[in-house]
């Protein structure tokens, strides 16, 4: 700042050497000016609070539709979900108009800090008969294997 005035003791900048000089823009110069006159040089050092009210595109529902996708099979050919298969396929089903990847990962972020926090954990202990109840799907082929064994 001090650079664009002319003074006996120091050279003048423009505008041009001093957003080459930063990497800014022309528009950005003018604003710390105009910032500078009108609310003195400690209201240029800190930025401007915004005043711009953002909607949430992701309310609790779609959260948990987001949240079931995560958890689910990824497509045939992929390995894991990525973050633009997970913002593509929420569009694909219609849960949401438009959301990106990086909606996405705030999401999926936000969930995994709210699972940590609560300390959760899985308890993978569990009885012969309460493995027979949760893996009751898996009995009848063991069984039929075993008999196949047997004879």
């Amino acid at each position: 700042m001090l650079n664009t005035d002319e003074d006996p003791h120091s050279k003048k900048i423009t505008n041009v050497e001093i957003a080459k000089i930063l990497k800014i823009g022309m528009r950005t110069i003018d604003r710390i000016k105009k910032r500078f006159v009108e609310e003195g040089f400690d209201a240029c050092l800190s930025r401007k609070p915004t005043t711009r009210i953002y909607e949430r595109k992701v309310d609790g529902e779609v959260e948990a539709k987001l949240i079931s996708i995560a958890c689910s099979k990824p497509p045939e050919g992929f390995s894991k979900w990525s973050l633009r298969l997970l913002a593509d396929k929420m569009v694909e089903l219609q849960y949401i108009e438009s959301i990106s990847h990086e909606t996405v990962i705030r999401e999926v972020e936000a969930w995994k800090t709210h699972r940590n926090n609560k300390n959760a954990s899985i308890d993978w202990q569990f009885t012969t008969k309460d493995a027979r109840i949760k893996l009751k799907r898996l009995y009848p082929q063991l069984i039929l294997d075993l008999t196949l064994v047997g004879s």
